[in-house]
């Protein structure tokens, strides 16, 4: 399955190519919400919208400065890597809830790492 990732990640307004983590917050909050009506449909949008989201947190790892973010960018997109892996092997929805919530605290740990390092800065 071949994703898309240009579209996800339009310039806007003279902005550049970057995805913020408040974007990524926003995607796995709404990829979450996304799976609950046809499970194979659900299912395989799932994976493609993680493969997306997947290359962000790739190029953002790629893209940052700071070793330590850097390797916070490549856990997060490793775990959606096994995300996807978990979901493609079998769909229940108790896994999927829980892997979905892992990631969606990840995502917010890492913001508020960056927002902590911004005010003492």
């Amino acid at each position: 399955m071949d994703t898309n990732i240009e579209n996800t990640l339009k310039p806007r307004r003279g902005r550049s190519r970057r995805s913020s983590t408040r974007l990524i917050q926003r995607r796995v909050a709404k990829i979450a919400d996304k799976y609950d009506v046809d499970t194979q449909r659900v299912r395989f949008e799932l994976i493609l919208e993680l493969k997306a989201l997947e290359e962000m947190a790739q190029q953002k790892a790629i893209d940052e400065r700071c070793a330590d973010y850097k390797l916070i960018w490549v856990r997060v997109a490793a775990y959606v890597g096994q995300v996807v892996n978990s979901i493609s092997r079998s769909y229940d929805e108790a896994t999927v809830d829980t892997e979905l919530s892992r990631l969606k605290k990840q995502v917010e740990q890492l913001a508020e790492m960056k927002n902590e390092s911004a005010r003492q800065a």
